[in-house]
């Protein structure tokens, strides 16, 4: 595999880990319930957007698993919809919560920047993927949570944080 191959394949799986933290925190939050058909199905009445996508899991805890999310628009060009990426998803549900301006953008800032970051630690992980030498247990079990908390929508944002 090419380092541009590993750092693509990263992105992709670090932007679809931060699609499903949104989805997941979104399904508690408005306490939706499991879809009887298998396709979670958001109609977001603020943006006039729905958003599909097929449930690989279902959990009584609320990690739910998603297969890929689209985000559909009603006389759109594409009706097929558009591959949710993790900034416009998180745009459309704070609008769809009423957020203002404000709210909205450092939310979709927030977003990016942990998908961006998430991609950033699996790239590194796959480059090198031991702990290097004289790494405690404890450490090794933090850096062992490279895409975050589950149940948090921007679980490696670095919001208000300087840089590594």
């Amino acid at each position: 595999m090419t380092n541009d191959q590993a750092t693509a394949d990263a992105a992709r799986a670090a932007a679809d880990a931060a699609v499903g933290n949104l989805l997941r925190c979104w399904v508690r939050e408005i306490a939706v319930p499991e879809p009887a058909d298998g396709i979670l199905r958001l109609e977001l009445k603020a943006s006039g957007a729905r958003v599909e996508a097929p449930v690989a899991y279902w959990s009584a805890a609320g990690w739910h698993r998603f297969g890929s999310a689209l985000i559909r628009r009603d006389g759109a060009a594409d009706p097929a919809g558009v591959t949710a990426d993790p900034a416009a998803l998180a745009g459309l549900l704070a609008r769809e919560a009423g957020a203002g301006r404000g709210e909205l953008a450092d939310l979709v800032a927030r977003a990016a920047d942990s998908a961006a970051n998430a991609a950033a630690f699996l790239a590194a992980r796959l480059a090198s993927p031991a702990d290097p030498p004289g790494t405690t247990p404890f450490l090794s079990g933090e850096q062992a949570l490279i895409l975050g908390h589950p149940m948090h929508p921007v679980p490696k944002s670095r919001g208000g944080l300087t840089g590594p």
